[in-house]
């Protein structure tokens, strides 16, 4: 089989491309916000804005926390992680404040700032150079649907032979 010739993140990464040809991934419709289209589009075609949505996505409505990245790059008119990476926690803080209801704790805005600096982006260049954003809606779909802290799928989850936690 072709997934025992690889190294284990090149398996789950090959996993995770195969489940997003899948009609389960093509065909969802409601995307990250419901009915949003605006926000979306934004978030499928923006894997930086995907990641900031991850890391939001805790304790809070999901719709409000995959908004949130498209409200920063309203303000500041771009997403771009280099710049991000150069900005003070205190300056997402203020957007959040202007713009985000309910109020949000300051270590969301410094999560903003860290996760520009951080590897998962690089990761993901690393494993798809091409498309590093394929892996955002059937990793999405795997969180939604699959993997919970409490009582996970895992007899259903497309990355059922190759995920460390499955027991």
């Amino acid at each position: 089989m072709m997934y025992k010739l690889m190294t284990s993140k090149q398996q789950i990464a090959q996993k995770i491309i195969d489940f997003g040809k899948t009609k389960e991934v093509l065909d969802t419709e409601n995307g990250f916000v419901g009915q949003n289209k605006d926000i979306n589009r934004f978030l499928r075609n923006t894997p930086f804005a995907y990641i900031l949505g991850v890391l939001y996505d805790q304790q809070i409505k999901a719709e409000t926390a995959w908004s949130i990245p498209y409200y920063i790059y309203q303000e500041l008119g771009h997403l771009d992680v280099e710049k991000i990476a150069k900005m003070q926690s205190s300056e997402i803080l203020e957007i959040f404040n202007r713009t985000a209801k309910p109020r949000y704790p300051p270590k969301m805005a410094e999560w903003t700032v860290n996760a520009a600096k951080e590897e998962a982006i690089f990761s993901a260049r690393q494993l798809n150079p091409d498309y590093p954003g394929i892996f955002d809606k059937p990793c999405w779909i795997i969180g939604r649907g699959y993997c919970f802290e409490q009582n996970p799928n895992c007899n259903a989850c497309p990355l059922i032979k190759v995920c460390k936690y499955n027991k």
